[in-house]
């Protein structure tokens, strides 16, 4: 199956779409897929995305805005003009209605869903603009991450909800690679020995729930707040937001930390060193919602037991008291009962270790990738040995489309 998949955020763009569709394509392409991914260039001209086993076609571009569409739209048609395609996949929404106008209409296509967009393409004017481009009509097939996302989109489509299904997430082999957990990997990462390890990872922003994990912190007994260190990993996006987690830090009856933004490598590492992974969320002023949750899979990956919020789709991630424990969302006292239950019951911690790991190797990028696309995971070993893949395929030269 030949498949152009295109996508508006891709490496070296960090963000949660970028990864799916970096990560899917790199799964597809080990099971045997056919692929070439349209992805922006970020105004760069240094990209070198031969490493690739799929063919990369950077266009001009940066992270998406409405304005962006036409531009697509052209992108979408000279790609899909070449030929030889057997399906066309639009990686997130604002390449569907660029695909819708490009392509035959008998011509396969695909959208995959994420959560929010399904949202921002139920504001009244794209719905319009959505409608009057055919987007959902004909040979379509519609991806939701989530149950919750793929119910959130019947919700607002419903004369499209027999075109949509669901395929969970899942990650790469990289979060499953086995990885030092111990004194020294902590110091080397900044953490203390001997603490109980709550790590949060995520942009500074108020939907992610940093203020709740850390009222949730002094709610603890105080001869277990004495026990605890913080470690606070992400960026600042949130100028106001950052703020107020500073002013809370420093009053705070824990020991926290801001990290910032560290590079794969180092998160994996946090993942290995830390106790719990904590990230209960809240709603959202903006109305994004969290429609699948990929770093509670990462942090699973290295045996490390999330308290996840009940919000959107992250129940169907975390399983309750099997993986990690879900917790009301805006209820400290909740988050704060979870901590004291892990910290004060190593049996159990151990059994959520287990069970986390267990289920980030269950949710695997190859499973996501050929549910998604139809193919047979069998096929991945055939599709390894270097006797049966053309040099051709394995890699490629990137191509540039302006």
């Amino acid at each position: 199956m030949r498949t152009l998949a295109l996508a508006s955020e891709f490496p070296p763009y960090r963000g949660g779409i970028a990864t799916y569709a970096v990560s899917l394509a790199e799964a597809a392409a080990q099971l045997g897929a056919d692929l070439c991914v349209a992805a922006p260039d970020y105004g760069r001209t240094d990209l070198d995305d031969r490493h690739y086993p799929f063919e990369v076609v950077r266009f001009r571009g940066k992270q998406h805005s409405t304005r962006d569409i036409p531009s697509k739209w052209q992108v979408a048609r000279r790609l899909i003009a070449r030929g030889g395609w057997d399906l066309v996949h639009a990686m997130d929404w604002p390449f569907c209605i660029p695909v819708a106008l490009a392509a035959p209409r008998r011509l396969p296509r695909m959208l995959t869903i994420h959560g929010t967009d399904v949202l921002e393409m139920a504001d009244w004017h794209r719905r319009t603009a959505l409608r009057a481009s055919g987007a959902f009509s004909g040979n379509i097939d519609v991806v939701g991450n989530s149950a919750f996302t793929a119910d959130l989109f019947r919700r607002h489509f419903p004369a499209a909800a027999d075109k949509v299904r669901h395929e969970l997430l899942g990650i790469g082999e990289f979060w499953l690679q086995p990885t030092v957990r111990s004194r020294q990997a902590r110091a080397t990462l900044g953490l203390p020995p001997d603490a109980f390890v709550v790590t949060t990872v995520g942009r500074l922003a108020p939907r992610k729930g940093h203020l709740g994990v850390l009222k949730a912190l002094d709610l603890l007994p105080p001869a277990l707040r004495g026990r605890v260190f913080h470690a606070i990993v992400g960026p600042s996006v949130d100028d106001d937001h950052a703020r107020k987690i500073e002013a809370m830090i420093a009053t705070s009856g824990c020991a926290v930390k801001r990290f910032g933004a560290v590079g794969q490598d180092d998160l994996r590492a946090f993942y290995a060193n830390s106790d719990v992974f904590c990230l209960v969320g809240e709603p959202a002023q903006d109305r994004s919602v969290e429609g699948f949750g990929l770093v509670y899979l990462e942090a699973a990956g290295q045996g490390c037991p999330s308290i996840a919020g009940d919000i959107g789709g992250v129940a169907e991630v975390v399983r309750h008291e099997e993986s990690g424990l879900v917790v009301p969302i805006c209820e400290p006292t909740a988050i704060a009962t979870a901590l004291e239950r892990l910290m004060l019951d190593e049996r159990l911690l151990e059994r959520l270790r287990a069970g986390a790991m267990e289920r980030a190797a269950g949710l695997t990028m190859t499973r996501c990738a050929a549910a998604t696309y139809g193919l047979s995971r069998q096929r991945r070993e055939q599709s390894e040995a270097p006797a049966e893949r053309e040099p051709a395929v394995m890699l490629r030269q990137s191509h540039g489309v302006s």
